[in-house]
């Protein structure tokens, strides 16, 4: 705030606070309002992923109080912006990517914006300084986090071997089986063609694995489970896992953090998303020794 001629210093100190509280004070009285726009949109953002609330909120709401004090401060107080190692962890945990991190605090950023005009009391230019700071601040230190044990998990991987795709899908089937016959629920088993892939074996073994006893403990008794591998064009391959774990379509979060890293190991990507009035399917994505011809092209299941 610039001095207005004539005006004694201390009641130029004393408006720059009264200005910056504004901000302060809507964070501390509209947290929940704030909270409750953000977890919708998220939720719409994510694929629809039906998330805990006090999981999908861990971390904001005390990110929230430590920015309230900040932008509150006397303007003498040096900004020590919010960490996010924490956070980062947490969202490993709930089986987020770095790109679904950034997403979300960006939308919780644009909320609170979005919330601050509809009171009338946008953040004025120093607010605004002190909001991208912290918001930085607190997206590095967790996407650092994220990071960090993803190449933890990867460091972990065995060494790469050329192996067959469709023997380890077979593999990972036939340990579920007996988990499966106890829900009486059919699992089967679509391999277009043999495929093969570089890798390390056992951790994209156990993670298939993972997937279909997620797939298996979700979905109804006397169901089925579907498991797919195909070449697609560009000499990578896929593995579709679909479910029937509900008619109305939710994702419960079958991708943890443990599964991308393992996935991730292998040079793929992993990701869930709803059938709507079925279930659930995850595909994995890795490369394939490209000198296969491809089946389809990249097309959901």
């Amino acid at each position: 705030m610039a001095r207005h001629p004539g005006r004694p210093l201390w009641l130029a100190r004393s408006l720059l606070l009264l200005g910056a509280m504004a901000i302060g004070r809507l964070l501390f009285e509209r947290k929940s309002e704030i909270l409750a726009r953000w977890r919708l949109r998220v939720g719409k953002k994510l694929g629809g992923s039906a998330l805990d609330r006090d999981a999908l909120e861990e971390g904001w709401s005390q990110f929230l109080d430590e920015l309230a004090q900040l932008c509150t401060r006397d303007g003498d107080e040096p900004l020590a912006p919010p960490d996010g190692s924490a956070h980062g962890a947490q969202r490993l945990r709930l089986g987020f990517d770095a790109s679904e991190l950034v997403r979300e605090t960006g939308i919780l950023h644009a909320t609170i914006l979005e919330v601050a005009a509809e009171a009338g009391a946008p953040p004025d230019a120093g607010e605004l300084q002190i909001l991208v700071r912290c918001f930085y601040s607190a997206l590095a230190t967790a996407v650092g986090e994220h990071g960090r044990r993803c190449d933890a998990a990867a460091a972990l991987a065995p060494g790469h071997e050329r192996f067959s795709l469709s023997a380890v899908l077979a593999e990972a089937v036939a340990e579920v089986r007996e988990d499966a016959a106890a829900r009486e629920l059919a699992v089967l088993v679509d391999l277009a063609t043999p495929i093969e892939v570089e890798g390390a074996r056992d951790l994209l073994r156990r993670a298939i694995r993972r997937v279909l006893e997620g797939a298996i403990a979700a979905s109804p008794r006397g169901g089925r489970v579907v498991a797919r591998a195909q070449i697609l064009s560009g000499g990578r391959a896929r593995i579709d896992i679909s479910d029937e774990r509900g008619g109305g379509g939710v994702v419960p979060a079958p991708v943890d953090g443990w599964m991308r890293g393992a996935i991730g190991a292998n040079g793929g990507t992993v990701h869930a998303r709803a059938l709507p009035g079925a279930g659930c399917l995850v595909t994995i994505d890795v490369p394939g020794r490209g000198d296969e011809e491809p089946c389809c092209e990249a097309t959901g299941m």
